[in-house]
């Protein structure tokens, strides 16, 4: 227990070094404490009001609002009026803004428990999407998402009703603006590697479905890459981005090329397999048992094919 908690205390010293928006704010937030127990007082208030500005900047809510309630408190036996009185309007606005992302969250919810229920069929027009889709958030231009987050959260649900409508012509410039927008925002949004995956995902099926081949290979070489970052990500970015790869050889009737590719599965595939869901795990057996089938490796084809079959019978 002391050499876990003592390699613990190790790790977090390491994390404070990283050059990230959330060490730089807990650094600060660190600075300001030693100020306080300094009874420095300015130097501690300079500090709250700059972690403030960076959290606001990039949307750490909690941080923003533990600077902003810090704050009023050094201030609360005084007489700075005016301060006190632009603290609580800098705490209104943040509360209109996480208001504004809520308001998304459930409209997304909305969405998918609409989708659930309803069981969509792709390339049938669904009116169960239309009223959710219709909604002010989402319809009208002058009701804005006041946050990255809440602009992320927007795309995605049109982008979940035109893919599951069928129409991919407006899923495709959908997903691409949405892409543009994370790189864009890349330090802003929390777990941005992972918000990144999940899109290139996304921008693969798509492109598969308008025959857009030779883009679709280009993005998934370029989510393959995030297979060497650490973490959740790690996993995501490696079986969707071999799911895809390997449909996409599927795709165009090149078996021997995808044949080549599923080497490199299985040399990490044992290593990351507890880790992976069985849903994209029972897709990429399929989609390597059907590539060596079609290459005439019938042997490997049927290994593949006994893995699928002896999936847990929940899947």
């Amino acid at each position: 227990n002391y050499l876990y908690n003592l390699i613990l205390e190790s790790l977090l010293v390491l994390r404070r070094k990283r050059n990230n928006i959330d060490s730089k704010l807990s650094n600060m937030l660190e600075i300001a404490r030693i100020m306080r127990d300094k009874g420095l007082v300015k130097e501690e208030r300079k500090f709250l009001e700059k972690t403030k500005e960076l959290a606001m900047k990039h949307e750490r809510w909690g941080i923003a609002l533990e600077a902003l309630l810090w704050e009023r408190q050094t201030i609360i036996i005084g007489v700075d009026v005016k301060r006190r009185q632009q603290i609580e309007k800098e705490m209104e606005m943040l509360h209109i803004k996480f208001g504004n992302l809520l308001e998304y969250l459930k409209l997304a919810s909305n969405i998918v428990t609409r989708i659930y229920k309803s069981e969509v069929q792709r390339n049938a027009k669904d009116k169960t999407l239309e009223k959710p889709v219709s909604h002010p958030l989402l319809s009208d231009p002058n009701k804005k998402a006041l946050s990255v987050a809440a602009k992320i959260i927007r795309y995605n649900a049109i982008l979940m009703h035109h893919y599951l409508s069928g129409d991919y012509q407006n899923a495709y410039k959908i997903i691409s603006e949405s892409l543009r927008f994370i790189e864009s925002n890349y330090s802003t949004i929390i777990l941005p590697d992972e918000s990144y995956s999940v899109a290139l995902n996304n921008l693969t099926n798509v492109q598969h479905h308008l025959g857009k081949y030779q883009e679709a290979l280009s993005t998934i070489q370029k989510h393959s890459s995030l297979v060497n970052k650490s973490g959740p990500v790690k996993t995501h970015a490696f079986i969707y981005s071999y799911v895809n790869e390997t449909n996409h050889y599927l795709l165009i009737g090149e078996f021997e090329k995808g044949a080549l590719v599923i080497k490199n599965i299985e040399k990490e595939l044992d290593k990351l397999t507890s880790q992976i869901p069985q849903s994209p795990m029972f897709a990429l057996n399929a989609n390597i048992a059907i590539l060596y089938f079609g290459a005439g490796e019938y042997h490997k084809s049927l290994a593949w094919t006994n893995k699928i079959i002896n999936y847990p019978k929940t899947m």
